[in-house]
Order: structure tokens, then sequence, then C-alpha cells
């Protein structure tokens, strides 16, 4: 027998509540706030693979929003979230290979995946960027990026250094005028971003597997 909320509605039923929820123009309003709010901390230069922490805990609040959205849909479908995630488990097994299963997860899941936050955060700062009064002229197809960046201990003017920025190696040179200093400005060129439509809507959640 297919597994059904309290009132009656089927899993499949309530799972495309739940992608409707997550595709709310309001909830989606909500989602582009918390992004916009944290532009800033994404628009920073490091110096090796790993990430800032801070960017792990703002992810953690970015999936927070889409869990507790869950969570109140679920409710208002007096659906039990085990029950809900046994479908899923259930369908994973009998439609794994299918091209729109597999979209439909993407879509139901994209929060959860922190290289997908970290490329979503990083295409914002792409987007939000305004020119500096002082940046280097313009190229065709290029931003230039005003960065605070510090300098690495013992560097000397006119060499070059690797810095990782918006998920892109970077080599900067030192400036013939830092000697002595520990922090410099200097502007990082990034690609314009592509222009993107809307992403296409996900396929249905299909019906529970027979058993």
């Amino acid at each position: 027998m297919a597994a059904a909320a309290e009132n009656g509605m089927s899993m499949q039923e309530v799972a495309t509540c739940v992608m409707s929820e997550f595709q709310d123009p309001k909830f989606q309003d909500e989602v582009e706030t918390f992004i916009n709010c944290h532009i800033e901390e994404f628009a920073v230069v490091h110096f090796d693979g790993s990430c800032p922490m801070q960017w792990v805990n703002i992810h953690r609040k970015y999936k927070k929003l889409y869990e507790d959205r869950l969570l109140k849909v679920l409710d208002d479908c007096d659906a039990d979230c085990t029950r809900f995630m046994e479908y899923f488990s259930a369908c994973s097994d009998a439609y794994g290979h299918d091209p729109n299963f597999k979209a439909l997860m993407t879509a139901l899941t994209a929060s959860e995946d922190f290289s997908s936050f970290q490329e979503l955060m990083f295409n914002a700062v792409r987007e939000n960027w305004e020119p500096d009064e002082c940046q280097k002229g313009p190229v065709a197809g290029y931003q230039f990026h005003q960065v605070e960046v510090a300098l690495p201990e013992n560097a000397e003017p006119g060499s070059s250094f690797l810095v990782n920025y918006l998920g892109h190696a970077h080599s900067l040179t030192v400036p013939p005028e830092s000697e002595g200093v520990m922090t410099v400005t200097l502007q990082v060129p990034e690609a314009l971003p592509a222009s993107a439509g809307p992403p296409p809507a996900p396929p249905p959640p299909p019906p529970p597997p027979s058993t």
C-alpha cells in the first residue's frame, strides 16, 4: 500500500506540495534576501584550497531555511517526516536510474550541497559587483574586483603569489609601493557572469513503487 499522510494525501502529493513551496515566490524572496545579506562575506580572497569556516556556518543557516520550510509543509499536510523520507528512499531504489527522478532529487536537495551553495554565492558577488572609481579600465568580458589582500610573509615588491577568489585561482603581483605594509588593495579579474534565466521547473514526484 502506498504511504499516505494522516489526512489521506499520498506521499507523491505531499512531495508535490514541498516542491511547490520551495518554488513559491515569497520563499524565493526570503532566500534571495538571505543571499544578499551575505555577499560581502564571500567577496574575499584566501590562500589555500580550504574555505573560511564562516562560509560553512552561513551554509548551515541557508540549509535551515529549506529544512524549516520542509517541516512546515509536512506539518501543514499532516505528513510524517519519517514516512516522507521512506517514500523517497523507496523511489530512489526504484527510479534512481531515471533522469527525471535525478533532476527532481537535485532540485529537492540542492540546498544541502556546499559546493553548489558556494557557486550560488560567488555568482551573487559577480552579479552585484559595481565598478570602483579607481578600477582598471574596462576589458571586454571581465570585471575587476577591488579586494583587500593580506600579503604573504616576506613578500617582495614585484613578486607574485597565488590567491583564491570566487572559486578561481589568481596570480597577483606585490605592488612596488607595498614595502613594509601587510595589507594592500588589488584588482582581481573575474569573467562576467553568464546571463541565465530562471531554472527549469523540476519534474513531478513519481508514484510510490509497488511492493
